[in-house]
């Protein structure tokens, strides 16, 4: 597993290291019948999050497959040099990931295939699906292996943030930056709303800038209270250990349609819009809650944070969003210890920039075409 860290975050990648292992050639010994043992493992076991894979961007490591790193096929050839074709499906892909080797007498290779999720069809699953996942190899288009496991598919709006398993503990939290999505059509909306142009925005000389990046968040806070989001009292975790930590999160265009959000989801919304603009941004989850920062220097030094919570009020006056910094504060100088002694999973930074830079996307990318998002109003 790979860590990646900032000096002020620690921003722990879902996508780990991936290597394929080679076991020595052994003498083919007359053998020349397929004889393969074949290993399927999946992180977390018995478990698929498809927004784990379609919020990756594709990757150089075709040879291995391409993947999260979260589903690993491994192939023992025990027979003679062989061509083999590698294919895994299951319900909810637009297709089968297949994968094609030629294995030498006595060689072991894995595969960790990119499985090409439907999200419109992933989009209406309301809780956990129970359902097959087949993986088979063929040689000259026979199948001579193949295992079939019993999974639970979670929807797309469940993200997985950690995970303990055989001892080990795998933080995924880099998830939470795949919701935001500065092109979603809410931000569109919002925006055209605001009266704000993303085009025009340009950095300013340092205390220019930092009334600028204050100026911008202040109109979408207000806007969004204009809008009349109401906060959603519902629990956020989905799982909550002591295995799986996941929870339930919306989309950006969900909750500026629905007009409902818990504090995640107005966290994820304001990260959006706030990005849109160039305004950098990271989310702060503490145990069962969650609040959205924004740098206002561009050395990214300082920061604010927004107290989203307070959106139900209906004030959409300066002095609401002053208040709403002014808990956001206070809510993390509460968390920062907890914060700084990486007291995971229950307190996390996630910085979106840096999740970009290595590779998270905006889930709504990763899904596929825009054609079937909703669109703003």
């Amino acid at each position: 597993m790979v860590r990646l860290a900032t000096r002020r975050h620690a921003l722990s990648l879902f996508v780990w290291a991936l290597f394929a292992s080679f076991a020595p050639p052994a003498a083919a010994a007359g053998r020349s019948a397929p004889d393969i043992a074949l290993e399927v493992a999946l992180t977390p076991p018995g478990e698929l999050y498809p927004a784990l894979d379609l919020s990756q961007a594709p990757r150089g490591d075709r040879s291995l497959g391409g993947g999260s790193g979260l589903l690993r096929v491994a192939v023992l050839n025990r027979g003679g040099a062989t061509a083999l074709r590698l294919r895994v499906d299951s319900e909810g892909l637009r297709a089968p990931a297949e994968f094609e080797l030629a294995l030498a007498s006595g060689e072991r290779r894995s595969w960790w295939p990119r499985l090409d999720w439907d999200a419109a069809a992933l989009r209406g699953l309301s809780a956990p699906r129970r359902q097959d996942l087949r993986v088979s190899v063929e040689a000259d288009g026979v199948a001579i292996a193949a295992e079939r496991l019993d999974v639970r598919l979670h929807g797309l709006d469940e993200a997985l943030y950690y995970v303990r398993s055989d001892g080990q503990s795998v933080d995924l939290a880099g998830i939470f930056a795949a919701y935001v999505d500065p092109h979603s059509p809410a931000v569109d909306a919002i925006l055209a709303r605001a009266g704000l142009d993303a085009a025009t925005q340009h950095p300013l000389p340092a205390a220019a800038e930092r009334a600028r990046r204050l100026a911008l968040a202040a109109a979408v806070w207000s806007e969004l209270v204009r809008r009349g989001l109401r906060y959603s009292a519902d629990v956020l975790a989905l799982e909550s250990g002591p295995r799986l930590y996941s929870q339930r999160v919306q989309l950006p265009e969900q909750t500026w349609q629905l007009g409902s959000a818990h504090c995640l989801d107005a966290s994820v919304l304001i990260a959006s819009v706030l990005e849109r603009l160039g305004v950098p941004t990271f989310l702060v989850l503490v145990p069962g809650h969650a609040l959205v920062g924004f740098y206002v220097d561009a050395a990214r030094r300082e920061a604010e944070v927004v107290e989203t919570t307070l959106l139900a009020g209906g004030d959409a006056s300066a002095g609401s969003f002053a208040a709403a910094l002014a808990a956001g504060r206070a809510r993390y100088r509460l968390a920062l210890p907890h914060l700084a002694a990486g007291a995971r999973p229950g307190h996390m930074v996630i910085d979106v920039s840096a999740a970009r830079a290595y590779g998270i996307m905006p889930l709504a990318v990763g899904a596929g075409s825009r054609d079937d998002r909703p669109p703003g109003d």
